[in-house]
């Protein structure tokens, strides 16, 4: 895919800013029926759970992700809240980063995204 095409797609999926962030949404989209706490998702994708809980954040912000509390002083729960997205950015997305070449241009983009001269 054009490199051109795949920063459109971030700026469409507004909420994917880091690799965290795409590792956590490809996560939770992968195991869509899942209620999960942030540390499993932490733990599942690799990275801290202060860098998970900033794009949990982010993507419930985005509203691709819900919140849920089990009890008022329990941890929080997470949801992808958006089933399975037929078509448009979001599917597009999804669909590239399911596999090693297309999560790896995504990964790029983010990098060069903002840097003047490239993109």
């Amino acid at each position: 895919m054009a490199r051109e095409t795949v920063l459109h797609l971030l700026d469409r999926v507004a909420a994917i800013h880091s690799p965290c962030d795409l590792d956590v949404l490809v996560y939770l989209f992968r195991h869509a029926d899942a209620l999960l706490t942030g540390e499993r998702v932490a733990a599942a994708v690799g990275y801290d759970l202060k860098q998970t809980a900033g794009s949990l954040d982010s993507l419930v912000f985005a509203g691709l992700v819900k919140r849920t509390w089990s009890r008022a002083d329990g941890p929080g729960m997470y949801v992808f809240t958006v089933g399975r997205p037929a078509d448009g950015p979001l599917a597009s997305l999804l669909e590239l980063a399911s596999s090693r070449p297309g999560r790896l241009q995504i990964l790029e983009a983010l990098a060069n995204r903002g840097t003047p001269g490239k993109g």
